[in-house]
């Protein structure tokens, strides 16, 4: 009976011995497919990446750890690192693999479709300074990465038209003072640049080109003014002129405008007040020079506003405006 007792405990030993051996039997790292995802990416921007995973199988389907080699059909159109990251570099399809352990996988389809991102108008910021003055507004495409686009045909658009309308080629026009916003659109893509109409008084001389020895010359001073409104102050000019040449005789213009002249200086003040209630642009004055001599040689007259008299013209006139010089020929 010990005998059995014992050979039954070694039997048992033994039966436990090789069960324990089959526990730790090693596992099959042997790759035998590759898999690799997502199956398409479509990538709209040059430059733009995607990120690919790769996992390796065993035979039994069991993932198992593999070192990977990825590969581009096409280069010139989408690249991809070590990493398995892929970058748009043209328009076009490429297909991307690995291989681990000389096991290829399945295929992705990259496509690169380059789509319109950003709209940029230039100039960003214009001003016009007369109603009625144009402004040359244009775009360009880039993607969302900012890399250039053509062949765009752009629907350009004012948000405050009384302000400024715009054409098909982006030619903006001043209508009113205030500020609007002059977009390009194309799809649901947009871009703006901001255009403010501030119209500044501008002196402005009207006068014949030439004129003979012991004549008299006329010169007219105009303000312009349109877009203002009404107004009820002053603007003061002053006229400089060679005194060698010419000689203030005379001047013809309404009773709202005052003249101070030193014929000695060469130059004549003007104090101009638009009539109330008058809207665009006016002659502050017309002045009547003799001509006393310069035969043979042009004599400049020159304006430019000198200031603001009042408070309560212009209310948006903070900077004096435009002078100007014409020259005239005295034969």
């Amino acid at each position: 009976m010990r005998l059995a007792t014992g050979s039954a405990m070694l039997a048992a030993g033994l039966a436990l011995a090789c069960g324990s051996e089959e526990s730790t039997a090693p596992e099959d790292t042997t790759v035998a497919s590759v898999e690799i995802a997502p199956g398409a990416v479509t990538l709209v921007s040059f430059g733009e990446s995607e990120q690919l995973s790769a996992t390796a199988r065993n035979a039994g389907g069991t993932a198992v750890s593999a070192a990977f080699t990825w590969a581009s059909s096409d280069l010139s159109i989408a690249t991809v690192n070590a990493s398995g990251s892929v970058i748009a570099v043209a328009d076009g399809v490429s297909s991307i693999t690995a291989t681990a352990a000389g096991v290829g996988s399945n295929s992705v389809t990259v496509t690169v479709a380059q789509e319109l991102g950003i709209i940029e108008v230039t100039p960003a910021d214009e001003t016009l300074i007369t109603l009625g003055d144009a402004a040359v507004f244009a775009a360009t495409g880039t993607d969302a990465l900012g890399n250039a686009m053509e062949g765009f045909v752009w629907e350009w658009s004012s948000s405050i038209e009384t302000v400024a309308t715009v054409d098909v080629d982006g030619n903006a026009t001043a209508q009113g003072v205030g500020a609007t916003s002059i977009t390009a659109t194309n799809a649901d893509v947009s871009g703006s640049g901001q255009l403010v109409v501030a119209p500044v008084p501008v002196a402005r001389l009207d006068m014949p080109a030439s004129v003979g020895v012991g004549g008299q010359v006329s010169v007219d001073v105009q303000l312009l003014t349109a877009g203002y409104g009404s107004v009820t102050g002053a603007v003061a000019f002053t006229v400089s002129f060679d005194p060698s040449v010419l000689q203030y005789s005379a001047n013809t213009a309404a009773g709202y405008v005052a003249l101070v002249f030193d014929n000695t200086a060469g130059t004549i003040r003007i104090v101009a007040s638009e009539p109330t209630g008058f809207a665009d642009d006016f002659t502050a004055a017309t002045i009547v020079f003799d001509v006393v001599g310069g035969a043979g040689s042009p004599s400049d007259l020159d304006v430019s506003i000198d200031g603001l008299i009042e408070a309560l013209i212009f209310i948006d006139f903070t900077a004096d405006g435009v002078g100007e010089t014409r020259s005239l020929i005295i034969q």
